[in-house]
């Protein structure tokens, strides 16, 4: 079951004032006990008590990467260079230059 849909069904056993254990256990009957966690139920009711009906996906809130543009800019002149040797310019780690560089792509 994708995401969302398991949001929009949590989200609408709360309108018919089910209460979470309550659901829980719905779900896990109709679609077996792995398909999502007593966590996932709880937290989600918890949020819609509180005012937050909104569970689209948010990027997770971390450190931001430190990037050197003007390192990340040579993957244009240099496309030969790897990502661990463009990690070591602007002293990040390889991921973040990934990250970067699938972003900057996939815009295109």
């Amino acid at each position: 079951m994708a995401p969302r849909a398991k949001r929009l069904l949590m989200l609408q056993e709360n309108r018919l004032d089910s209460r979470a254990a309550e659901t829980f256990r719905r779900i896990k009957e109709a679609w077996g006990v792995r398909i999502v966690g007593r966590t996932a139920v709880f937290d989600h009711f918890n949020g819609i008590k509180a005012g937050n009906g909104d569970f689209t996906y948010k990027q997770r809130a971390g450190r931001p990467p430190e990037i050197d543009q003007q390192g990340l800019n040579a993957t244009e002149t240099s496309p030969s260079l790897t990502t661990c040797m463009l990690s070591d310019d602007p002293g990040c780690r390889y991921t973040a230059v990934e990250n970067f560089l699938h972003q900057k792509w996939s815009k295109d």
